[in-house]
């Protein structure tokens, strides 16, 4: 039973669409073809993250066109009542900041 509240402890990471969740995961393991779902279940970090890769399927679609993607992909992955508000990380989209980056850090 500890291991798994030192798993609850650490940020999720998780690939898009395969909803496969990335163990120990660090910078490195962002795929430039890819999509990636980045948050703290903690709300440490208010905010969850959907990094997009430059070469990925999204890179050159809108925010409008990509964040209800991302919303129900958040869902799919952390069904939960409360409203969580996700940020789109990528070139086209808005630069990754500190609270990004330390959920790298765990």
């Amino acid at each position: 039973e500890e291991e798994k509240e030192e798993e609850d402890i650490c940020p999720c990471m998780y690939h898009y669409p395969t909803g496969d969740k990335i163990e120990m995961f660090d910078s490195d393991d962002l795929d430039e073809d890819s999509a990636f779902l980045v948050f703290d279940k903690n709300r440490k970090i208010k905010n969850a993250f959907f990094w997009i890769g430059d070469d990925s399927e999204f890179a050159s679609k809108s925010s409008e066109e990509v964040e209800p993607i991302a919303i129900s992909f958040l869902k799919k992955v952390f069904p939960s009542e409360e409203e969580i508000k996700i940020q789109l990380i990528g070139e086209n989209f808005d630069e990754a900041e500190q609270d990004f980056w330390d959920l790298f850090v765990c």
